[in-house]
């Protein structure tokens, strides 16, 4: 794929057994995108406030939705794509990607991680972003 075409990104359902007793989200890490090195949850964001806003120069990012709602925008550089996630929903978030995440109704995101942290992988600024996608035309 050509840096410049659009990637497409698809929902990825995990498994979920909903019975009287409650919703159990469930994921095999067999059939997870790559082997995790790295999960964390982010919770407790007030309604309508953004988290994320960074990139990764080598982490790739399975970002699952397990409560409330999450908009998430994936930025390549050249594209912008903009997805819903619900309950038992995912996306991956590929390295060299921008993304950021908006919280609404009591949201929580589960996020496995390819690598461990590394404050070094970290693209935190967009003017940085934008000029990694420039110099790798």
């Amino acid at each position: 794929m050509n840096s410049r075409d659009k990637r497409k990104i698809a929902k990825i359902q995990i498994g979920k057994s909903l019975e009287d007793r409650g919703c159990l989200f469930f994921l095999d890490f067999e059939e997870a995108p790559f082997d995790p090195k790295r999960v964390f949850i982010v919770n407790e964001v007030p309604d309508g406030q953004t988290r994320g806003a960074h990139a990764h120069h080598l982490c790739e990012q399975f970002l699952i939705c397990t409560k409330g709602r999450i908009v998430v925008i994936i930025d390549d550089g050249y594209c912008k794509n903009k997805i819903e996630l619900f309950p038992g929903e995912g996306i991956i978030q590929k390295a060299k990607e921008w993304g950021g995440q908006t919280y609404y109704d009591d949201a929580e995101l589960l996020v496995l991680c390819s690598h461990k942290y590394d404050p070094s992988d970290y693209i935190r600024t967009y003017e940085e972003f934008e000029e990694m996608i420039k110099n790798e035309i």
